[in-house]
């Protein structure tokens, strides 16, 4: 499953054509690491199959997959096929792992014991995981991960880094990565399992990621909207082969967009599912804080009524404390309150895009918020509507010479958007979505942590155009879709 390269200015709209090209052609095998259970057809292909092999292709400086999921203990087979003009120097630095040579590769698939690969973690000495991959080259290289944790695959050269050859890698403990697999009960076909905590696989058939629909919602006619959210905790798919234990509004990260109008009225009721108290903070809302939006326990529900007086786009969000845990862990959405006093002129396409980012660590196969990283800002994703690089993956499709609208909110919690779309200037920027902060001609509009902006734009030939935070650490991290603008 491809995605947008990690690249700066020019070399970014460069590299659209080949990483669009490379499309689902480019695919990483990542069975469960239990599916050598599954089959007895001879001690061949039960012996293969206690190597994990994964895949992986770079085109235009990025690699897809861009992120990898491994259990702790389990042999990988790691396949780099280099498809760039320039060869790349790659390291997984810091990453504590059994480097395996012919002896050892064969020692497992020789005999396919558990006691094969035990041997092995006593007798090799720790190695870094390194090779080199000259252009058009396909290099492999074997190994054990014996430290459970999250690492960078990335490139050497001086230079590749900052154009985009990096690659997470999530390395989950497992303690029963090495055990028998006949002694193991296989989950169900599609899933990859580690620690007890089942992930979706980067690249299985039939797993690819569905992009999120980034239309903006109708709105009903009625006066009065009734308006229901639901806390749960639901493990959510936020990049490839990674499930984010979330806490959610309706289990979806952001959730869902609320759309009203100016003038309207919202009965509002927030029900908690989860396993601790939750609230609500409404930025379109004139109302005191203390008295509606206080914390609900589990289990119980809370309405109260506001007026959407003040057209804009902007953010709701968990306001528990500690607030800043609450939205690292997913807890914001989106609000459009459509201007009637003075309309925004029309547009024949509109989309919400909620930008924010995700702080992981791992516990035990469980991918949860790190409240370290988080204060210091040090975030794994930067994504749009809560999967790094999903309109990328899959481009949206626009017609040459349409009004485009976006709303954008940017949930945060910490890092500013450098709101730009490569290969156009935005007609409008509605700051703050209010038709009264109208300014015209902008290339990048910055939109902090809790603000909301509407940007008017056309496309004005047939092209594929990326939408970016113009600040490239967090493009590079998954802040990147494309309008494919067709005639």
């Amino acid at each position: 499953m491809p995605h947008w390269p990690r690249l700066p200015g020019a070399v970014l709209i460069l590299a659209v054509a080949s990483v669009l090209a490379l499309g689902a052609c480019a695919r990483v095998t990542n069975p469960s690491p239990f599916d050598s259970g599954r089959s007895t057809a001879g001690n061949e292909q039960a012996a293969t199959a206690q190597i994990l092999p994964i895949e992986i292709h770079v085109n235009g400086f990025h690699m897809t997959p861009s992120s990898l999921t491994i259990p702790e203990g389990r042999p990988v087979q790691l396949v780099f096929e280099n498809d760039d003009a320039v060869a790349h120097q790659m390291t997984i630095p810091q990453l504590s792992a059994k480097v395996l040579g012919a002896a050892e590769i064969a020692q497992i698939t020789g005999n396919g014991t558990p006691s094969g690969v035990s041997e092995i973690l006593r007798k090799v000495p720790d190695s870094e995981v390194s090779f080199r991959a000259a252009p058009g080259e396909k290099v492999t290289t074997t190994f054990i991960a014996t430290k459970a944790g999250t690492f960078q695959l990335e490139c050497t050269t001086p230079g590749h880094q900052q154009a985009g050859m990096i690659a997470k890698v999530f390395v989950t403990a497992s303690s029963a990565s090495t055990a028998s697999p006949q002694a193991t009960s296989a989950p169900a076909s599609g899933t990859a399992t580690s620690g007890g905590h089942v992930m979706a696989p980067t690249t299985a058939e039939g797993a690819a990621h569905q992009a999120r629909d980034a239309s903006l919602p109708s709105v009903g006619a009625e006066a009065v909207k009734q308006i229901s959210l639901t806390v749960t905790d639901t493990e959510v798919d936020i990049a490839p082969g990674v499930k984010l234990a979330a806490w959610t509004f309706d289990g979806q990260v952001p959730g869902p967009v609320i759309h009203v109008r100016q003038g309207d009225t919202v009965q509002f009721t927030l029900t908690n599912h989860s396993t601790m108290a939750h609230s609500i903070d409404f930025h379109a809302a004139r109302t005191a804080p203390n008295v509606n939006y206080k914390n609900v326990p589990p289990g119980q529900s809370f309405t109260f009524t506001w007026k959407a007086r003040d057209p804009g786009v902007f953010m709701y969000h968990c306001g528990t404390a500690p607030i800043l845990q609450h939205l690292a862990q997913g807890m914001y959405g989106a609000v459009i309150v459509d201007p009637v006093d003075q309309p925004l002129p029309k547009v024949d396409r509109e989309f919400v895009f909620v930008q924010s980012e995700f702080y992981l660590t791992d516990s035990k196969g469980l991918v949860t918020t790190n409240p370290q990283k988080a204060n210091s800002g040090n975030a794994d994703f930067v994504v749009f509507n809560g999967y790094a690089n999903q309109y990328a993956d899959h481009p949206i499709p626009v017609k040459a010479g349409e009004k485009i609208r976006v709303y954008l909110v940017n949930a945060g919690p910490n890092h500013f958007s450098a709101f730009h779309v490569v290969g156009t200037i935005f007609d409008h920027v509605w700051v703050d979505g209010n038709p009264q902060n109208d300014l015209h001609g902008i290339q990048t509009w910055t939109v902090a942590p809790g603000e909301g902006s509407a940007f008017d734009f056309t496309l004005s030939e047939p092209g594929t155009y990326p939408m970016v935070s113009h600040s490239f650490a967090d493009a590079n991290h998954g802040a990147v879709a494309v309008f494919k603008a067709e005639e």
